[in-house]
């Protein structure tokens, strides 16, 4: 979007996950499990487990950080403390989110003329992908919209002058 002269403020946050193999005799788990007060998720696999609820902000940095993999597979044992997991078949990952630094999705027109944005969603992507799709196959072709893209909008974080100048434009 710089390239173009557009200055969101959208910043990259490190998520990470690990990934262990099941034992034919662990308890099963049969649907994701979240645990919002300790802020991790666990999602059943083909013969394995996925556990995920890090994130920190290090620019573009992707290393691996174990303190963080360690707090994971704590979290883990935390969640499901009798489950059999090998944690020697512990897959970490790590990858980086666009998010907005309100932590609200930025999806809508820009000042660019025919240029519409939907990023900003942070580690709430896959979630909201399906309504943020919506809201913004919507506002292009100027659909009747359900909800308010109001708060969504990119202009929210532009300055009064620009402000003026995109509706001068519109």
């Amino acid at each position: 979007m710089r390239s173009v002269g557009v200055d969101l403020p959208v910043q990259p946050a490190k998520g990470y996950s690990v990934t262990l193999k099941t034992q034919e005799s662990s308890a099963s788990l049969a649907i994701p499990l979240l645990d919002d007060q300790l802020h991790v998720a666990v999602v059943p696999l083909e013969g394995a487990i996925r556990v995920a609820g890090t994130a920190e902000f290090a620019g573009y940095n992707r290393d691996l950080r174990a303190a963080r993999i360690r707090n994971l597979l704590t979290l883990l044992e935390g969640v499901l403390p009798g489950a059999s997991l090998d944690s020697s078949s512990a897959q970490p990952w790590c990858g980086l989110r666009p998010m907005s630094v309100d932590g609200v999705p930025i999806i809508g027109a820009t000042p660019i003329s025919n240029l519409l944005v939907n990023t900003g969603h942070g580690p709430l992507g896959w979630t909201m992908a399906a309504g943020s799709g919506q809201l913004l196959a919507d506002l292009m072709s100027d659909q009747s919209i359900s909800i308010d893209p109001s708060p969504y909008a990119p202009r929210r974080f532009l300055s009064m002058a620009q402000v003026m100048a995109t509706t001068e434009l519109s």
